[in-house]
């Protein structure tokens, strides 16, 4: 059935009083505008599911629909929102006894700290979900937990652990036979092995997973794939290698119109344009990236790329532009307990400091100084007075 054809449906159900047909065909007109990004239509019609179902004296439905709308706000980094749909789903589903939806939910939440730096909650929720699925012997509800602990404790610089979770998981995925939860698991290892620089270990899980997103059309997984890829080839100097995977990664989100996997992408082409000396071409990737992150309110991202932009101005010998970069990308990543970018901009700007002319040094310390703080910026003078 056409979208068109499904609204008018809707239309007649509800002046015919049919509410189960009504229901049936708003849930289908969300799930659609979900997946095709229209996420302002599926966030209000999962609000009219959730409304229905309340009247209905559904709290099953309702919790479900509250859910869909936290995952909706979750794809746009709408953090907070998503957080109050989850909460208001999650209180249904322990008033209700209904552990299953309880441990999706605490699942989602720890999605969400983690994606805002607060490693110790989010670890919390996904112990929450995991105790519950463990408990009921939900074993893929367990190996996405799994994945997701994984993912936190890379995120941390604990690669043992990363390892250890996402192996777990994998045991799991390839004895269900779940070739889709295998492909996710192939990609973190991947991830891990590259944090340890063991690259021809990282390919060889890149490879694997993306043999499986290919076979089933996952673009979407397909394009992460092909920038960490991309993100070897980059680290080995394999410049051409490097571009190549980055633009068929390009090709795919912005075909797809997916905003945060472009920016991703621009970053990395970015790095590879200031690596072969085209800090003009490297320039105008950045701030495509920058764009998209700050529309979004992607500080971790936005970091990134404000510190590439101040390594561009230090080469390019703009001593104050390159400070302003620096303390601007630390200023976002230092509140948001992003410590790898927090330090790497904070060290940049100590290297800076410390080869600066002395006159040059007068204007970066004043800048330090009312960036960091005396402390911080006495640390910074110490660093330059023992190099």
């Amino acid at each position: 059935m056409q979208r068109a054809n499904f609204h008018h449906a809707l239309e007649l159900a509800s002046a015919l009083g049919m509410a189960a047909s009504s229901a049936a065909l708003t849930l289908s007109l969300a799930a659609d505008a979900e997946d095709t990004q229209n996420y302002a239509e599926a966030a209000a019609l999962f609000q009219r599911m959730a409304e229905h179902y309340q009247q209905e004296g559904r709290p099953a439905g309702e919790a479900a629909a509250y859910h869909r709308l936290g995952v909706i706000a979750e794809k746009q980094r709408a953090f907070t929102e998503a957080e109050r749909w989850y909460l208001k789903s999650l209180a249904i589903s322990e008033k209700q006894g209904n552990d299953h939806g309880a441990a999706d939910t605490y699942h989602q939440l720890g999605m969400i700290a983690q994606k805002q730096r607060d490693f110790a909650e989010a670890e919390r929720w996904c112990h929450k979900a995991l105790a519950i699925s463990e408990k009921q012997g939900d074993e893929h509800g367990a190996a996405i937990t799994y994945n997701q602990l994984g993912i936190i404790a890379e995120e941390q610089g604990d690669s043992a652990g990363a390892e250890r979770w996402h192996l777990k998981s994998l045991a799991i995925s390839e004895k269900r036979g779940d070739e889709h939860d295998a492909a996710s698991n192939y990609h973190e290892l991947g991830i891990n092995a590259q944090a340890q620089r063991d690259f021809a270990r990282a390919e060889r899980w890149y490879l694997k997973s993306l043999a499986i997103k290919e076979k089933q059309g996952d673009e979407l997984g397909a394009a992460n794939t092909y920038n960490q890829l991309g993100s070897i080839a980059e680290e080995q100097g394999d410049f051409a290698t490097a571009e190549r995977w980055h633009l068929k990664s390009l090709a795919i989100s912005e075909k797809q119109g997916n905003e945060y996997g472009a920016a991703t992408t621009y970053h990395h082409l970015g790095i590879v344009a200031q690596m072969r000396r085209d800090l003009d071409g490297a320039e105008r990737w950045y701030l495509k990236s920058l764009a998209i992150y700050e529309k979004q309110g992607d500080e971790y991202g936005a970091a990134g790329n404000y510190h590439q932009l101040g390594m561009i101005s230090e080469e390019q010998g703009d001593a104050r532009r390159a400070g302003e970069l620096f303390l601007k990308a630390f200023g976002l990543a230092a509140p948001k307990n992003d410590k790898n970018n927090a330090g790497i901009a904070l060290g940049s700007f100590a290297r800076l400091f410390q080869q600066a002319p002395a006159a040059a040094r007068e204007n970066l310390r004043a800048m330090g100084l009312k960036a960091l703080g005396n402390k911080l910026m006495e640390q910074v003078e110490k660093s330059a007075s023992e190099g």
